[in-house]
């Protein structure tokens, strides 16, 4: 009929706009916000990020002890059983890459955390994927090269250390 002779000629008028990166604007992809290091850094560089923080890794510790946090198993690459980074090791060889993933159920967003480093690459290196829990499209990726890692540990041992520290420490 003529009405689907009319329709499929939209839909491969839409494929050839779409191969050709003009696609309409009512499926123009949402893009997830991008936060450099520089971004983080601004962000995280204050006293009062420090406080939520370490209040933040006390949540998370509750959340684990409810249950309520979910782990994933840790995807580890470049790390024995499996063959080194281009291919070659040596005895002082300790690179790898890990994939960490988790989320609280009821909230708002789930993370996967990439994270590489150990000799011999350069430094160590990463970035975090924030999704929604709701639609589970990407939302954010935080180009932080493992400073919240970082971060997060200092926070959990600060955390440590006021709980479990005596009232008064001497030398």
């Amino acid at each position: 009929s003529r009405y689907s002779r009319h329709r499929l000629r939209q839909k491969v008028i839409m494929a050839e706009d779409s191969a050709a990166g003009m696609e309409a604007p009512q499926q123009q992809q949402k893009l997830p916000k991008i936060y450099t290091l520089e971004d983080v850094n601004a962000i995280t560089d204050t006293v009062q990020f420090r406080q939520e923080l370490i209040n933040a890794i006390r949540e998370g510790f509750q959340s684990y002890s409810k249950k309520e946090f979910n782990a994933c198993p840790i995807q580890t690459m470049g790390a024995a059983p499996m063959a080194p980074f281009g291919g070659v090791g040596d005895d002082n060889y300790a690179a790898q890459t890990c994939v960490k993933s988790g989320y609280v159920t009821g909230a708002s967003h789930y993370v996967i955390k990439v994270a590489s480093g150990g000799h011999p690459l350069p430094s160590n290196s990463g970035l975090m994927q924030v999704y929604s829990q709701s639609t589970g499209r990407l939302e954010a990726l935080l180009l932080d090269e493992g400073i919240l890692t970082e971060l997060r540990t200092a926070a959990a041992g600060a955390l440590a250390a006021s709980l479990l520290a005596p009232p008064s420490i001497c030398k």
